[in-house]
């Protein structure tokens, strides 16, 4: 054990305080069923402002969990890692606990990371962050669906409860400023993920996607889901999304100026 002397001390209070006042603009989630069009929603928004970054799903930590850093990018060695998101689809039991909980980490990492150091005072001030999901989604959404649907026994759920409220509580770089809700009917989410067609979404059925949306509207449209207090003043923004936006430069500039609205610049 090593003893702190007065000066050690002082040096250690000093370098807490320092990592305790981090520098932050705003954060936003983009919050909605599987293939509401998130990821084409981020991109919109990209595009929209020097001073708005978006932060995608670390969808490649799930699909590959051998991979070290924050990077979504995969090198040849780290194809060998574990496809966690496969494994969860195909035995949603066996995996429910251990996936959400290593997507609940993946996320706070993203949502804590720091903006760059080289940003001034002032354009720390102006910038806002879209994250593509957020942990409190998981709680809310997934890991709920999970524990209600019997994925998850009532221990997993408590131990995954006191995980999440102790991070978001203790780590004020988690704090959403808002969430913009993008709303979709579960036809239309099933279709939309046909078309994409990715692998690891093969087994998702009309029934989980149904099930998340009743998630997504009890939270974030009819709000009478119990939610903690550090939701308790987060507003929230609902977009119709069931019609396509991609091609309607119309629809997408009108969506486009009531975010503006809502993040107020």
């Amino acid at each position: 054990y090593s003893f702190c002397t007065l000066s050690n001390c002082s040096k250690v209070r000093l370098k807490m305080d320092s990592v305790q006042t981090v520098r932050r603009g705003k954060k936003f989630a983009i919050e909605g069923n599987i293939a509401t069009g998130k990821s084409t929603f981020l991109k919109l928004l990209e595009s929209q402002s020097p001073d708005w970054s978006v932060v995608a799903e670390p969808v490649a930590r799930w699909t590959n969990v051998s991979q070290d850093g924050d990077e979504v990018e995969l090198t040849t060695s780290q194809k060998s890692g574990g496809n966690l998101l496969q494994m969860f689809y195909d035995d949603i039991h066996r995996w429910s606990y251990t996936f959400q909980s290593y997507a609940l980490l993946s996320r706070m990492r993203l949502q804590r990371e720091p903006l760059p150091a080289s940003f001034t005072n002032e354009q720390v001030k102006k910038h806002v962050q879209f994250f593509e999901r957020s942990m409190q989604s998981d709680r809310y959404i997934f890991a709920l669906n999970c524990y209600e649907s019997g994925c998850m026994s009532e221990t997993e759920w408590n131990i995954y409860q006191d995980w999440s409220q102790y991070l978001v509580h203790s780590i004020g770089e988690l704090k959403l400023d808002g969430i913009i809700y993008l709303r979709a009917n579960p036809e239309v989410c099933y279709q939309r993920m046909l078309k994409r067609g990715r692998p690891e979404e093969s087994g998702v059925t009309m029934e989980y996607l149904e099930c998340l949306n009743e998630k997504h509207e009890s939270w974030l449209y009819r709000k009478d889901v119990k939610m903690d207090e550090s939701l308790s003043d987060v507003p929230v923004l609902v977009i119709d999304c069931n019609e396509e936006f991609v091609t309607n430069p119309e629809k997408h500039q009108s969506m486009m100026s009531m975010v503006h609205k809502f993040v107020g610049n």
